[in-house]
């Protein structure tokens, strides 16, 4: 039995900033990026770069393959 096998995998979620994680919680809610800068009192820019760092680091290309990972799929 390979016991490493069963430890938990840790959430793909766990590498990103809180900041990160609050930004792509808005784009899961499918909110456009002005109104993630407006709710989370940031820049357009600000938004842009973190979702260029979220989806680096997730290794994704689109909101959707984002989404997908946000909501646990």
């Amino acid at each position: 039995m390979n016991y490493l096998s069963e430890l938990p995998k840790p959430s793909a979620l766990a590498i990103l900033t809180d900041r990160e994680r609050d930004v792509l919680a808005q784009l899961a809610e499918r909110k456009q990026y002005k109104e993630i800068a407006d709710e989370l009192f940031m820049s357009i820019d600000t938004v842009r770069t973190h979702v260029r760092n979220i989806y680096s680091k997730l290794n994704v290309h689109r909101r959707s393959e984002a989404e997908v990972i946000f909501r646990g799929g």
